[in-house]
C-alpha cells in the first residue's frame, strides 16, 4: 500500500513539473509582449534610448533566463557617438527546485553569464562625459525622491538610523548565507576610453575576462582574471586565492571594539598603552584577507598608446618601456612573503634634463 501512495505521489510530482515547465515556456513570448513596456521604463528612467532582443525563459532542468543584445545607444545630443553599453548575452541559472525544497535554506546560482560586454566612455572637448546625462537624470530622480520622503516621513534619530542600518546588513548577511553562485563569468569584454581633448584614439582593454567559482560567505575566494592591456589580444593573466567573505568580515569586525573605561581603568589602561602600542606594532593587520596566493602572466605590456595622456613633463620616458612578467607570490597570515618566477621591467628611462638615461 505504501508503493502504491508513493508510486501515486510520484506521478502527481511528474506531472506538476511538466505543468509548471509548460507554464513557464509560455512564459517567454508573455515577457516579450511586453518589452516595448519595459524599454519606455528603462527610457524613461535614464533618458536614453534603450533596445535588445527577445527574453529567453525555461524551467527545466532549472529556471534559466537569458537577454541578448542589450544596448544603451548614445545622447540623442551626440548621435554619432558609440553604444554606451552593449551587452551580447546575459544569463543565469538557478536551481529552483532546490531552493523550493530547503525553503530558501539553500539557493544556488549554477551560472552567472555575461558575453560580448563593450564599454565605451568619451570625454568631450567641453570635459564632458558620455553618461553624464544618465548620471544627471538619476541624481534628479533621487533628490526627489529624497525630499519626498522627508517631508512624509517623521524624524529619525541617529541612533535609530544606525539600528534601521545594522538590521538591514544583518538581513543581507542572511540572505548571503543561503546563497551559493557555482560560477560567474564574464567573456570577451571590451572598455574603451576617449579624451577627445587630448586624442582621438582611445585607450583600450580588450577581450576581458572573469571567471569566479563556488562563490559564497564561507568558501576562500578563487578569482582568475585576464586581458590585453593596451592590446588586441590578453597579454595580462592574473590568478588569486584569499580567504572567505565570512572570515574578512570577521576580522574586520573584531577590529572595532567599543571602550568602556571607568576612571579606576584609565591608570590601569594608561600604562598598559605603551606595551600594548608596541605588541600591535609588531603585528600584522588581521583585517587583510591573508593569506594570499597569486599569479601574475604577463606578456610584454606596452604603453605607447598610453602616452598621449600622460603629462609632458613627466621625469621618465615611457615610449619603449615593456614590462613581463611569471610571478606566483604567497603572502602568509605572518605577512611573510613568498615569491618564485621573475618580474621584468624592459627599457624604463629616466630623463636627466634634455638627456634620457637607463
Amino acid at each position: 500500500m505504501r508503493k502504491i501512495i508513493l508510486s501515486f505521489l510520484g506521478i502527481i510530482a511528474l506531472v506538476g513539473i511538466l505543468v509548471i515547465g509548460i507554464l513557464f515556456g509560455a512564459v517567454s513570448p508573455v515577457l516579450n509582449g511586453f518589452k516595448d513596456q519595459y524599454l519606455t521604463i528603462i527610457k524613461e528612467e535614464i533618458g536614453r534610448e534603450v533596445t535588445f532582443d527577445d527574453i529567453y525563459v525555461s524551467v527545466l532542468p532549472n529556471l534559466r533566463f537569458e537577454l541578448k543584445n542589450f544596448r544603451i545607444h548614445p545622447d540623442q545630443n551626440h548621435p554619432t557617438e558609440a553604444d554606451l553599453i552593449k551587452l551580447g548575452r546575459v544569463s543565469f541559472q538557478f536551481k529552483l527546485w532546490q531552493a523550493i525544497a530547503s525553503f530558501g535554506g539553500h539557493i544556488e546560482i549554477s551560472e552567472m553569464a555575461l558575453e560580448d560586454l563593450q564599454v565605451t566612455v568619451i570625454k568631450d572637448q567641453n570635459g564632458q562625459f558620455s553618461f553624464d546625462d544618465i548620471v544627471q537624470k538619476l541624481n534628479a530622480k533621487q533628490t526627489s525622491q529624497t525630499t519626498d520622503e522627508t517631508q512624509t516621513q517623521n524624524p529619525v534619530t541617529e541612533t535609530q538610523n544606525d539600528q534601521q542600518k545594522n538590521a538591514q546588513t544583518q538581513s543581507l548577511i542572511n540572505q548571503l548565507k543561503a546563497l551559493n553562485l557555482k560560477k560567474i563569468g564574464l567573456k570577451n569584454a571590451k572598455l574603451s576610453y576617449t579624451d577627445l581633448a587630448i586624442s582621438p584614439e582611445a585607450i583600450m582593454i580588450n577581450d576581458l575576462s572573469l571567471l569566479l567559482n563556488d562563490f559564497n560567505l564561507d568558501q576562500p575566494i578563487q578569482l582568475q582574471l585576464a586581458m590585453g592591456v593596451f592590446a588586441e589580444k590578453q597579454n595580462f593573466q592574473l590568478d588569486l586565492a584569499c580567504v572567505s567573505i565570512k572570515e574578512m568580515m570577521f576580522r574586520q569586525n573584531t577590529q572595532i571594539q567599543p571602550i568602556q573605561a571607568t576612571e579606576t581603568d584609565q591608570a590601569t589602561e594608561t600604562d598598559q598603552a605603551t606595551e600594548t602600542d608596541q605588541e600591535k606594532s609588531t603585528q600584522p593587520d588581521q583585517s587583510l584577507p591573508l593569506p594570499i596566493k597569486l599569479s601574475l602572466k604577463i606578456d610584454q605590456i606596452t604603453f605607447q598608446k598610453l602616452l598621449p595622456y600622460l603629462p609632458s613633463d613627466l621625469p621618465v620616458d615611457l615610449s619603449t618601456f615593456k614590462i613581463n612578467s611569471n610571478l606566483q607570490v604567497e603572502i602568509t597570515k605572518d605577512l611573510e612573503v613568498k615569491t618564485s618566477g621573475d618580474l621584468s621591467l624592459d627599457q624604463f628611462k629616466i630623463k636627466q634634463g634634455n638627456q634620457i638615461s637607463k
